[in-house]
């Protein structure tokens, strides 16, 4: 996943490559990926509120801080979207049940009521460690 830091990067370079001085060297870029997955390693989610950007005020006025406002930036100018709403790899009848399953999960809708005995000592696999340090 593409994080605001490294999307400042991305367009810089492409600035350099083409001589340009406008966004990503002026010329198109084809985003894709699924922000339902892992979140962007030691970067900002580009969906970060602006707000959240920077931890205190004066996080804006240091580089990073403005690094992390210019990656927002530049993802706010992206301005068409297409949405894939069908699954290639799960398609067929017999893969119902399995698309059903990715879906709830993709809406926070499990059926799986985690208070039943069977899950009491079952692991919990997250991607961010105060969640992990919190439930172990």
């Amino acid at each position: 996943m593409i994080g605001c830091e490294l999307l400042v990067d991305i367009s810089e370079a492409l600035g350099i490559a083409k001589e340009s001085t406008s966004p990503f060297g002026n010329i198109n870029i084809i985003f894709a990926g699924d922000f339902c997955q892992l979140p962007p390693v030691k970067n900002t989610r580009l969906f970060s509120a602006v707000n959240k950007l920077t931890e205190k005020p004066s996080d804006s006025q240091t580089e990073d801080g403005q690094k992390k406002t210019k990656g927002k930036a530049l993802w706010l100018q992206v301005t068409t979207v297409v949405l894939l709403i069908q699954s290639m790899h799960q398609a067929g009848p017999e893969n119902q049940r399995f698309w059903e399953l990715l879906d709830r999960l993709h809406f926070g809708k499990s059926e799986v009521v985690l208070t039943r005995p069977q899950w009491h000592n079952a692991p919990i696999i997250t991607s961010q460690n105060a969640v992990k340090d919190a439930l172990n």
